[in-house]
Formats: C-alpha cells, structure tokens, sequence
C-alpha cells in the first residue's frame, strides 16, 4: 500500500517586457511500511511537498535574471530508533515490538531563496542569493533509559528487557518527545571572471556568505508502562514539558572562497581556498518549562581549507585527473563549547583516469584520506551521550566505472546498455580508541580495527534492452558485509549494536513500455528474490532492508 504521486507544470511567458517563467510542483509519497507491528498498526509515512518557482528576465542592457523560489513540507512517519534482538530478527526480520506503537516523527519545514543572476560582460558573470530556511519536528520514541532513572533499559541483549518491550512482562521504558525548532538564514555572493594573461587562460571564481543558524530544544520525558498483557497492556504517563531538556544553540558564520582554474593547453590546475570563521553560543536552562539558565558559553572556531586538483588531455578522449585537498568537520556548539570537541580534519588524496568516446566510457580512480580528530557523534543512544573525538583512522581505495552501449556500438536499431561500477575500500582505525562516546559505534575500536558501516566492496552492474517504444533493465547490487562497532564482533555481546550487518546481493527489474509518444507505462520488481538483509544495527538493534516489492505506474507528458 506505497503510492509515489509527482506532478509538475510549467512555462516561460514572452513579453515586450521580458521573460517570465514559473513552475508548480507537487510531491506526494504514502506508505503503510513493510514491518509489521505486534498487535497491528501503520509502520509507513506521509509526505506532501509543493514547491513553486519564478523568475523574471527583464529585457534590459544588462543580462540578468530574478529567480524565486518556495517549498513547503509536511511529513508524518510512525517510525522508531528500536530494533530487534538477534533471536527476534531470525525469526521475523520486519516484526517490530508493541512498545514502539506510539513512536512518531512529525515534520514541518518551510524554505525560500530570492537571486538575482547577472551578466555585465562576456567575462564576468555574479550571483547573489538570499534564503531562509524554518524546520520543526518532533520524534516522539522510545530511548534508551537507565535503571537508575527508574526505567527499565533497552538491552536487546536481555531477554528481560525484550519482554518489556514486547509486552509480556510489566515494566516502565523511557519515551521523549524529541521536540526541536531549527532555522538558518543568510545571503551569498558568487562571481566569475573568465580571463588570460598570454597564452594561459583563467577561470576565477570567488564568493563569500553569511550565515546563520538556530537549533531550540524543547523535549519532554514521558513514561511509558507496560502492565505485561500485551500490545494492548500499554499505558502513558506524560511528564513536566522541558522535563526531557531545555537548550538553545546558534551559529554564525563568515565565509569567503577563491579558486581559478588555470589552463595552459592540455593541462588545467585548479588551486583554490576556503576561510570559515564562526561564533558559537549555547544556553542550557533548567529540564522544565522556566527560563532559568544554568549555564551560558559562547565561543569561537574557524579554519582554513586549502585544496588544488588538474586535469590533463592526453587526448580527445582520455583526461588525467587527480588532487590534494584539506578537510574539515566540526561538531555543534555546545559540543565545542562544554565538551571540548576539536574540529576533525582530513587531507584527501586522488588520481585517476577518465575515458569518453561515443558509446563507451571508461574510468579509474585511487584515492587516500587520513582522517585526524575522528568524531563519534551523539543521537542520543549512547551510553555517554555525547559527542568525542576518538583518534585517527585511514581510508584508501580504487574505484572503477565502466558504460558500454553494445546496440549503439554495433549499429543496432535498438540499444542494449550496459554498465559496471565497483569500489574497494580499506578504512581502519591508526590508534588505540580509550573512549568510543557518542552512539557507541566506535567503542572497542584498536589500531587496525575496521571503521564501521563502509563496507571493502561495492559492486553494481546492469544491463537493459532500448527498443523505440519499449525498455526494460536488469540491474544488480552487491555489498560486502561491515561491523556495527569497531570492536568488529561477529556478534552483538554487551550490546545490540554489536555485530556484523549482512553482505547484500539485490536484483531489480523494472520495465516501460510507450503507448503514445506523451503516455508511458512503468513498472518493475525490486528485491527480486525477497532476501532478507540486516542492513543496520543503530540506533537500537538490529532491523531489515525492505522485502520484494512490486511496483507499477505511468508517466504522463503534455
């Protein structure tokens, strides 16, 4: 019961004026979920998105364009940070427990940008954008309480504590309404000044912004008891509002960047920058509904992110390519503020080779990041809750893609596409980690342990017919299987996050077929053979990819 619903129409209107053009979009997307709830209930989503967007070419001297544009979002999802236990899983991998029936996230966002796009010369060409962006949401979910708290605590590890959850035996969890009220807004400038200085040519590009963002937690603490008769069996005490936590965190930020792309025949280098400066504020009030503030930082970070890639012709079909660059990550305010959290850091490497030539491409790339400051980061499910920097880790690898149109090659009527694409990787922790903090994935982790969730293999190839009035692909996916921590159990043993996620081998079908030139039918089968994959271990324990499932529909064009 999943229905994609997407529709569009637009048009640009000549004037004596100028050009005026619009478009109306509206998105619509429901599903009843494939995981099936003890007791019954919806495990799916709702979202509704219209989008409208203007602009205005005047016809004057100057080449310009006034652009605007408004999306608006709704989304309702009975989703839940819980999982299963191992037993659980093998049994049913799409069950999810009675207790997270009441689990909801609930979303409203609002966002807009104005630009003006102008061209005063051939060579120079500027933008400037102002956006607002406003987002509300709150998950209302179960977490993972403490005993000492009075809660009974998620240990799916426990068969005490999956009996709660599940209904059979009495107990109170944990549940919070995640509320939280996110905005940012800021304007940006952007230029290109095209130009050469003898026989080498330039590309310049610069651009600044100011930025500004909010994030204000309101969240309430909740009870959730289970008298041990059921899915029915569950009642809820609400708490005090604020009870859950009560903060308020900002950011604002400068920003400037410059690049030129440097060409002097076949070789093009690219050498550019990035500065960031930022202030921080973080306010925490007391865990209720007053407005007394129990502590108050403020502070600063920036950086400076410098980086430089080429390219080269070798001839009209084969181009080096490659580059060094600077990385940065930094945590939130009061995480830099309270906890001392650095910025992570990264310089990242690459090289590789590209091939086009009609209808076959071609392309290879090493590449090698060393990552210091690693942070774990907190969703709250952790066992410190909060964000640490947990040491240095390597990341390297090959990647190759290959798209070959054998139809189109062989002078065929019809095509028969083709593609391949895989990437090794190796991403191993270089120190010792004393404390894993955050949500826990790193705890455990040593000097060689693999970093959790990137896989050594991605693969995906497919294969598809083209003919005038009807096609059809075959498409399949292949990843190896990771670790859920960096302790690299097998399985989970002092926690559910614990133990290896599954190897994935998908295979998708999908079809269409033109009944007129403006009326196209579509339709296909995903997951194929219905394989069910342990695909992630976070939050709280482990939970499948989707099931089979078959799809049909049509696309309509005037």
């Amino acid at each position: 019961d999943t229905f994609f619903n997407h529709a569009y129409y637009g048009d640009a209107i000549q004037t004596k004026n100028g050009t005026f053009g619009y478009l109306l979009e509206i998105l619509h997307e429901k599903s009843d979920g494939f995981r099936d709830l003890d007791g019954g209930g919806d495990t799916g989503y709702e979202v509704t998105e219209p989008m409208i967007k203007l602009y205005w070419e005047p016809n004057t001297a100057l080449q310009q364009r006034f652009e605007f544009k408004y999306g608006y979002t709704d989304l309702d999802a009975d989703e839940t940070y819980v999982g299963l236990s191992e037993a659980d899983f093998d049994d049913d991998a799409f069950r999810r427990y009675a207790a997270t029936q009441f689990d909801n996230m609930d979303t409203e966002q609002n966002r807009t940008y104005l630009k003006w796009i102008a061209q005063p010369t051939d060579q120079f060409s500027f933008e400037t954008a102002a956006y607002y962006n406003e987002f509300e949401r709150n998950w209302y979910k179960i977490r993972s309480g403490k005993a000492a708290d009075g809660y009974t605590p998620i240990d799916l590890t426990d068969p005490a504590s999956v009996r709660v959850l599940d209904g059979t035996d009495p107990g109170t969890l944990s549940l919070r309404a995640n509320a939280r009220e996110y905005e940012s807004y800021g304007i940006q400038f952007t230029g290109l000044y095209e130009f050469e200085t003898g026989s080498v040519g330039h590309a310049l590009e610069f651009g600044a912004r100011w930025h500004y963002d909010e994030i204000e937690r309101f969240q309430r603490d909740d009870d959730l008891v289970s008298a041990g008769t059921g899915p029915d069996g569950f009642t809820i005490n609400e708490g005090l509002p604020g009870s859950g936590g009560n903060r308020f965190e900002s950011a604002e930020a400068i920003s400037f960047w410059v690049s030129d792309d440097i060409t002097i025949g076949d070789l093009t280098l690219s050498p550019g920058f990035r500065y960031e400066y930022i202030e921080l504020d973080n306010t925490d009030y007391e865990s209720n509904a007053t407005d007394t503030v129990t502590a108050k930082r403020s502070g600063d970070e920036d950086y400076f992110a410098p980086g430089i890639g080429f390219t080269y012709d070798l001839d009209d079909c084969n181009r080096l390519f490659g580059g060094i660059f600077k990385g940065y990550s930094i945590a939130g305010p009061r995480s830099i503020l309270k906890d001392d959290i650095e910025k992570e850091e990264s310089i990242g490497y690459e090289l590789g080779i590209r091939h086009r030539q009609d209808s076959f491409n071609a392309e290879l790339v090493g590449f090698f990041t060393d990552f210091d400051n690693l942070i774990a980061t907190d969703a709250g499910f952790g066992e410190d809750n909060f964000n640490r920097n947990v040491g240095e880790a390597e990341v390297f690898g090959i990647e190759a893609v290959l798209s070959y149109d054998a139809g189109a090659d062989c002078g065929y009527s019809f095509g028969i596409p083709m593609y391949l694409s895989a990437t090794w990787t190796s991403a191993e922790l270089t120190e010792d980690i004393d404390e894993g903090g955050g949500d826990g994935i790193y705890d455990g982790g040593s000097d060689g342990s693999e970093i959790p969730y990137v896989p050594e293999w991605k693969i995906a190839a497919g294969i598809g017919l083209a003919f005038e009035n009807w096609g059809a692909n075959l498409d399949i996916t292949y990843t190896s299987s990771t670790y859920g921590t960096a302790n690299n159990f097998d399985e989970p043993v002092t926690n559910q996050i614990q133990g290896e996620i599954d190897e994935a081998f998908l295979v998708d079908l999908s079809a269409y077929y033109h009944l007129t030139d403006d009326f196209k039918l579509v339709g296909g089968i995903q997951n194929i053979f219905d394989e069910e994959i342990l695909v992630s271990r976070v939050p709280l324990g482990a939970r499948a990819g989707a099931p089979r499932s078959i799809y049909g529909g049509f696309e309509w064009s005037f």
